[in-house]
């Protein structure tokens, strides 16, 4: 019996000194994450770009006009933030804005021209330390790093996005978009096209995962062909709005809830819903959106 009360009283202490090691450990890094407050060199970046394109007006039959041949290719990859990204009226440059510790983080972007009038726009933005650490300086009062990305509506432009361990706000409405690919993780994000794109983009991706997503009134951007991938999270699509062309949708979804809102004046393939059918009698036939949709562990909820 006394054997036994001796190693219940070791088991004891040793318990109390892993508690008594986490307190410690968590007082540091608690006090490391104080101390880099007080050390900030906060950042308040403003700049522009100003594009060359050698597209025509906007008053150019777009039936002859090849935008994809002479369309820029805007690349983000944004990382541990707030951001927005949104259009500009026409006839004003790029824009970025910015909010950061230059001491955790780092900007840098560039912007190259070709011969063909082609260009690429290329910006980053990431954190240099732990989540942790970064959680922690904004919970002791740090700077919360925040980027807007301001894009031209008047120009063609493929956009490539990856946006992680953050949240974000897309407003596409108005722009003129060729393809879109969107990759979001670990965050919420919200994409709405309020108002029509200026032509139907082409190719519209978007990828998720471990996080929530809301697509708002997407058929705006009539995209010929559309794919959805997201795992790990809840997915609202939406896809109302003014669709101008038939579309082939992919959407594939795994362990999470998505819920999907139909458009009204299209015909749907694909699907097995009770809801509206659009007029047969229409003198132009309306466009027909072809579906096809996978669920692994997850729930498929269709709205009408």
């Amino acid at each position: 019996m006394a054997e036994r009360k001796k190693w219940f009283l070791y088991g004891c202490l040793g318990c109390l000194g892993i508690v008594m090691l986490a307190v410690l450990i968590g007082a540091i890094v608690s006090g490391a994450a104080m101390f880099q407050v007080g050390q900030e060199q906060v950042e308040h970046r403003v700049s522009t770009q100003e594009i060359q394109s050698t597209v025509a007006s906007e008053t150019e039959d777009p039936e002859l006009l090849d935008a994809s041949a002479v369309a820029g290719h805007v690349r983000l990859n944004l990382t541990r933030a707030e951001f927005e990204i949104e259009a500009l009226p026409p006839g004003e440059a790029l824009r970025v804005e910015a909010t950061y510790d230059k001491r955790s983080y780092e900007l840098t972007e560039s912007l190259e021209h070709g011969a063909d009038g082609a260009w690429t726009y290329d910006l980053q933005f990431s954190s240099s330390g732990s989540n942790l650490m970064a959680a922690l300086r904004q919970l002791f009062g740090g700077t919360a790093p925040k980027v807007q990305v301001f894009l031209p509506s008047d120009i063609p432009l493929s956009l490539e996005l990856v946006l992680a361990q953050g949240g974000g706000r897309l407003d596409l409405g108005g722009m003129w978009l060729t393809e879109v690919d969107l990759h979001l993780e670990q965050g919420g994000f919200q994409v709405d096209v309020d108002e029509p794109l200026r032509y139907p983009v082409e190719r519209f991706s978007m990828r998720g995962s471990m996080g929530g997503m809301q697509v708002s009134r997407l058929g705006n951007a009539s995209p010929r062909k559309l794919d959805v991938e997201f795992d790990m999270g809840g997915l609202e699509l939406d896809l109302r709005g003014l669709w101008l062309n038939d579309s082939d949708i992919n959407i594939q979804s795994s362990m999470g809830g998505t819920v999907l809102r139909l458009p009204r004046d299209v015909t749907i393939v694909g699907l097995d819903f009770g809801g509206f059918r659009a007029p047969q009698d229409a003198e132009i036939p309306p466009p027909t959106l072809r579906f096809t949709t996978s669920t692994s562990m997850g729930e498929l909820e269709i709205i009408p």
